[in-house]
């Protein structure tokens, strides 16, 4: 802001007000998703000057004012015209969208033709940007228009000229006034001052520092209506309790800020009419960041301690509100009772349960997710928050003491732990997906390996580097690492962190142990595998990356020859006449260089266990 130090001090304290034009001085930004930007428009009509050395002027000088002890100026000049402020203001819905509206609104509003029959020649793609901008007016002149739009703005702009001719005979506002000071202007007309006038600033650096506090201040309420923000849409789903505790911490900060504020103007104004020290202003400062409410400081430690409301947020963003979440519940059977003919299951959540066993609440909410993702039509999926419904299902017998899943069908509870059950028994579905990827066996097959897999591992589930050393005992001459890193995260679908035994399934189809008898179904789970971003098409480094780890092994890290497998995927390429720099191998082309014109290309795709030796839960 072009203020004057002293002016802008002033200004900060609250001691002056700001009305007219200069009102959007005081229209500063509350959050980091709003938009605004402000164009003022300046008239400056004439010039008024009155000369001090005037012959006669004395004359018109009263001894009075000179003596007046508030007095310390006299205004000597005067510059008439007229500003009008157009302020445009929209709340984004991320900061991406704030730096991209901003730019290009300053972008045009620099470029705006306000003279002559110029015309604002504003493309498409523009306009949409800003539809939704909300637009304001503050000027030096009654603006009887509510503008919808820039082109608005500019007709108005276009008008102020001739709005002007109706206000002070034409000259307008008073816009700057030229200052002389009274003890200089008694000096040349030889008038004896009468009066002492101690009118003192305080210093620079002081200065300095309060304009770094109301910085603060603003950066700090920035940061809490970001968090409210945050919260303002998931509020019907946060704890009661948790929403009043944060109303209180806001109206704390809003009156501690009018405290400051009037604490610095009451102190400013005694240290420039003496009564106060300068160094009294600088102990109030050094309080600020670690006592005051209203720094930013205070308002980090709050989010800190808030952190909870932001975790939670951040878990509730995975679902769609109207169809997964409560905002209230009466009682699980009756909410069952209601779901009568579909399969629902019940993800119950609460802070201390992630508290007490974080590792299983990931799991639980992971592989709900992913039961989401994979869901028919007749499931229903809903999360009870406990936090939120505490008091609702206090009493209620089939309320959880644990993070977990609930499964009910007909209305009645099959399940209370459908995630670790699913573990130690397999479902139905389970078997058939089981069966659908490993041709080669049957259900009879399956049960056995399941049960002798759980005697081996009674949790139902295989860590990465059980992982690895299971499939190190399948090819005892390669190296399982890098493989089993390779086809992790693809094999993992619920994103556990762990290989559950149906996962584990979907690793054995890759072999021919599992899938000995279709060959395009092993083709067609690789190309799933190596196309794990799900993008529809997999390059060239990718394959050559797929045979590398699969060529370690089955016969280890010496047998990997880069440069062959580069010529093998090349000529993958070529079939296709597609550049090996840039474009990718669509599922349709891949299985067919595997299965027709290059069939001996498929054999670096499809390791064979070597020998009779498979483990418990391989044929």
């Amino acid at each position: 802001m072009n203020i004057e130090a002293s002016l802008k001090l002033s200004l900060m304290a609250g001691i002056v007000d700001i009305t007219g034009s200069a009102k959007y001085l005081k229209e500063t930004k509350t959050d980091s998703l709003t938009i605004r930007v402000t164009y003022v428009y300046k008239v400056k009509t004439k010039q008024e000057q009155l000369h001090i050395a005037m012959a006669g002027l004395s004359e018109y000088f009263s001894a009075d004012a000179l003596e007046n002890p508030n007095a310390t100026h006299v205004v000597t000049g005067i510059m008439w015209g007229a500003n009008v402020a157009a302020t445009f203001e929209q709340v984004a819905e991320n900061l991406e969208e704030v730096q991209k509206v901003e730019g290009s609104l300053s972008v045009v509003l620099k470029s705006l033709p306000i003279s002559g029959e110029a015309k604002l020649d504003l493309q498409n793609k523009d306009k949409s940007k800003f539809e939704k901008l909300q637009i304001s007016l503050s000027g030096d002149i009654l603006i009887d228009e509510c503008p919808q739009n820039i082109e608005d703005v500019m007709r108005v702009f276009k008008t102020v000229p001739s709005r002007i001719k109706t206000l002070n005979e034409g000259k307008g506002q008073q816009l700057i006034f030229v200052l002389y000071p009274l003890k200089r202007m008694a000096e040349i007309f030889k008038h004896e001052l009468q009066i002492n006038r101690m009118i003192r600033e305080v210093s620079h650096l002081v200065v300095m520092r309060i304009e770094d506090i109301f910085e603060d201040i603003s950066t700090g309420k920035k940061k809490f209506n970001d968090f409210l923000n945050e919260i303002k849409p998931w509020e019907h789903y946060i704890s009661r309790d948790w929403r009043d505790a944060i109303r209180r911490k806001q109206a704390e900060r809003i009156a501690a800020e009018v405290k400051t504020q009037r604490e610095l103007s009451t102190l400013l104004q005694k240290i420039r009419g003496g009564q106060a020290e300068e160094s009294e202003m600088e102990r109030l400062l050094d309080d600020f960041d670690r006592k005051n409410p209203c720094s930013s400081m205070s308002i980090e430690r709050l989010l800190r301690e808030k952190r909870n409301v932001t975790l939670k947020i951040r878990v509730l963003k995975d679902f769609q509100p109207e169809k997964h979440l409560l905002k209230e519940i009466t009682s699980i059977k009756y909410m069952l009772s209601g779901l009568y003919d579909k399969n629902v299951y019940l993800l119950h959540v609460s802070e201390e349960w992630e508290t007490k066993d974080g590792d299983n609440s990931f799991k639980q909410l992971r592989f709900f997710k992913s039961m989401i993702k994979n869901g028919t039509d007749d499931s229903a999926f809903i999360v009870i928050d406990y936090d939120l419904h505490h008091s609702d299902l206090e009493n209620d017998k089939d309320k959880a003491n644990k993070c977990c899943i609930y499964h009910a069908a007909r209305g009645k509870i099959k399940s209370k732990d459908y995630y670790q059950d699913l573990l130690k028994k397999l479902s139905p579905s389970q078997i058939s997906f089981i069966l659908k990827e490993n041709s080669s066996l049957s259900e009879k097959d399956i049960l056995q390996r399941h049960k002798d897999f759980l005697t081996e591992y009674p949790t139902g589930e295989l860590t990465d580097d059980e992982f690895v050393g299971e499939l190190q005992k399948l090819y005892k001459d390669g190296n399982s690492s890098n493989y089993c890193d390779y086809i992790f995260a693809a094999i993992d679908k619920d994103r556990s962190g762990t290989i559950s035994f149906s996962e584990l399934m979907s690793a054995v189809a890759l072999t021919s142990i599992g899938n000995a008898d279709n060959v395009e179904k092993r083709l067609s789970l690789i190309f799933q595998i190596i196309d794990s971003n799900e993008k529809n098409g997999i390059n060239f480094q990718q394959l050559v990356k797929f045979i590398e780890v699969v060529t370690e092994l089955v016969k280890g890290e010496a047998a990997v020859n880069t440069t062959n497998i580069k010529v093998i995927v090349k000529q993958m390429f070529e079939m296709f006449k597609k550049n090996v720099e840039d474009e990718q191998l669509s599922k349709e082309e891949f299985m067919k260089c595997c299965t027709q014109k290059y069939k001996a290309i498929g054999c670096a795709f499809l390791p064979d266990i070597p020998g009779e030796t498979m483990l418990i839960f391989v044929a």
